[in-house]
């Protein structure tokens, strides 16, 4: 995979640059954090800001938990754990996900989002990032059971598009769906918060009827850079309006 090779070249640089710096989060935000055990972080997925802004979650988590679980949807490697550089480079080489067709899942800021996180475990040691996507015909359920397992009591970030991130049965297009977040409330008797990441416009590279750049709506409440806690029978439990989206290409070219 050619494209792999560069991205070497580019991830190393990038490790040798100055240090991560956490920015700051709203003040509801960081009360549920650090009040709950799983957090999940639903977004649309092929932007810039979303991958950036849940960094900042997990980057403003991880000193008040350095023994944090960062869950990421995307697909393992057999034998590979996300733990340095070698193990990024062998895994970007091997995992398919990453070679197309493209959804937004594998997108330039995901890739950095990746590269970040495996900075900042050189920091915390006992970080762990853990990829739970699974190709298979329930998917929700697959991709729960995985999170499942992995818990041990300690506490765990998980990032997911944001259909999988839902903690009620039912969606929009199907009243019976059973979703990520659903599947985990009933199987693990804990604390769930779930965030729901929106944009004020602008655009995003992902997969619908087309691939490539789609224009997201406006949204009117919450406004910018604030955020709107829902009731107890919303499917999240809190809306953060991030701004304006910008979409973020695939990292690497489709080869499929």
């Amino acid at each position: 995979m050619k494209a792999c090779m560069w991205g070497i070249v580019v991830l190393t640089i990038f490790l040798s640059c100055k240090a991560l710096a956490c920015n700051t989060l709203p003040e509801e935000l960081i009360s549920a954090v650090r009040q709950n055990k799983i957090i999940l972080v639903g977004e649309l997925h092929g932007t810039v800001e979303g991958p950036k802004h849940f960094f900042d979650i997990v980057c403003n988590t991880v000193g008040t938990f350095p023994d944090l679980t960062i869950g990421l949807e995307l697909s393992p490697v057999e034998g590979i754990s996300l733990n340095d550089i070698e193990s990024f480079n062998k895994w970007l080489s091997l995992d398919t996900e990453w070679k197309g067709p493209h959804d937004g899942r594998t997108s330039q800021a995901k890739y950095q989002l990746i590269s970040n996180l495996i900075r900042l475990k050189s920091k915390y040691p006992k970080i762990s990032i853990l990829l739970f996507n699974r190709v298979v015909e329930q998917r929700d359920l697959a991709m729960a059971n995985v999170v499942a397992d992995a818990y041990h009591g300690q506490k765990m970030v998980i990032y997911s598009g944001s259909a999988h991130s839902r903690l009620t049965k039912g969606a929009p297009w199907d009243e019976n769906w059973e979703p990520m977040g659903y599947f985990l409330k009933k199987k693990l008797p804990i604390n769930f918060y779930s965030i729901l990441l929106v944009f004020n416009g602008g655009t995003a590279w992902n997969w619908q009827d087309t691939i490539g750049v789609h224009p997201l709506d406006t949204v009117i409440e919450p406004s910018v850079y604030n955020t709107k806690v829902l009731d107890e029978t919303a499917p999240f439990n809190i809306i953060w309006n991030v701004g304006a989206g910008t979409a973020s290409l695939p990292q690497f070219p489709d080869t499929k």
